[in-house]
């Protein structure tokens, strides 16, 4: 297996707290919220210097690693994030933000272009009522602040519009895009909805009908284990320094250890058992290979054009062995990698 050049991304929650309440985005499931300290971001600057020079020796020249400021919340409630920022540019790293733009004031828009950060990500899918409704949030001072905050980036800083399909209307996607090209915004990108990890009840993310997943079951090829992308292609730490599996696990179930204890690289081992084990919080998540083969299935049988179950099987192959080739190389550098001790909490179902 190889691998074209490439960054790897570390996701630093700066805080999973947020002045938006999107009914798409379940907050009331989070367990605890908080924001990470100045003490926890040096140790995960440290670490990801540390995984930058893992990735080098482990992967070879071309790769390197990206910090996205993001997490399960608004990273502009934490003070402390142009701060962050500036400290991660000021070591060579490429740094984006993502928010809803609801308090990228001038003073704050300045700061972070002040910090050299590389991009910024705004998540906004409605308009006027509407977007109020959904996000609770001002749209036209929001749509102030990302009209003078694009202006004010220049080239400096790629401003890209974050279009969630929470409605499921391609026409809605498209309205939107239009909105925002009107407005001078030239780069966008698009998300599905996502069930986080199982914490969204949602009609779409139903992964209990036995029929679908036997069926799904019968078209893997023997002895085939799927390692989901996802806990690989991006990095998690959260605000409290803990390794997470990936920004799916809303619920913040899966412990793979702290900054404080082990390398990025040091949990790889620990996090492709989870995924190759399907972990609970894998079973019901959308984003795993087996429940995707399920939904695909499911899109066959109602008539859906676009719907490939066995192209979806050869993808999450694919991807399988993409993240193995990751995890194997990260542990092959690992240093600290936790052995001897269970750092995934005992859960009682």
């Amino acid at each position: 297996m190889t691998m074209p050049p490439g960054n790897f991304h570390i996701d630093v929650e700066a805080t999973n707290r947020c002045n938006a309440d999107c009914y798409f985005c379940p907050r009331d499931q989070t367990p605890h919220q908080g924001l990470m300290s100045m003490e926890t971001f040096e140790k995960t600057l440290e670490r990801t210097i540390e995984f930058r020079a893992d990735v080098l020796r482990g992967f070879g020249e071309g790769y390197g690693a990206v910090i996205n400021l993001c997490g399960l919340g608004e990273p502009l409630l934490n003070k402390h994030t142009p701060t962050f920022a500036r400290m991660a540019t000021d070591e060579g790293f490429k740094v984006t933000v993502s928010s809803n733009a609801a308090l990228l004031d001038e003073r704050r828009g300045r700061a972070l272009l002040d910090a050299k950060v590389a991009e910024v990500a705004i998540n906004i899918s409605d308009l006027d009522e509407e977007y109020e409704d959904v996000y609770k949030l001002p749209f036209e001072k929001t749509f102030e602040n990302i009209k003078r905050f694009k202006e004010d980036a220049g080239d400096d800083c790629v401003v890209r519009i974050v279009l969630v399909d929470h409605h499921g209307d391609r026409d809605h996607i498209t309205k939107m895009v239009k909105f925002w090209q009107d407005a001078g915004m030239k780069d966008f990108i698009g998300f599905p909805m996502m069930n986080r990890g199982g914490a969204l009840d949602f009609a779409g993310f139903d992964y209990s009908d036995g029929n679908l997943l036997g069926r799904a079951e019968a078209m893997i090829p023997d002895g085939q284990e799927f390692a989901c992308g996802a806990p690989f292609s991006g990095q998690f730490v959260g605000y409290d320094g803990n390794y997470y599996l990936c920004c799916s696990d809303w619920k913040k179930e899966v412990i793979l250890g702290n900054v404080f204890d082990h390398s990025i690289a040091g949990v790889a081992a620990a996090k492709l058992a989870e995924v190759r084990g399907r972990n609970p919080v894998c079973q019901i998540c959308n984003l795993d290979p087996v429940n995707r083969i399920v939904d695909s299935l499911r899109g066959a049988d109602q008539g859906d054009a676009t719907a490939d179950p066995a192209a979806t099987l050869q993808n999450a192959i694919d991807e399988a062995s993409r993240s193995e080739w990751i995890a194997e190389r990260s542990i092959g550098v690992a240093g600290d990698a936790p052995a001897g001790r269970r750092l995934i909490p005992l859960r009682v179902r």
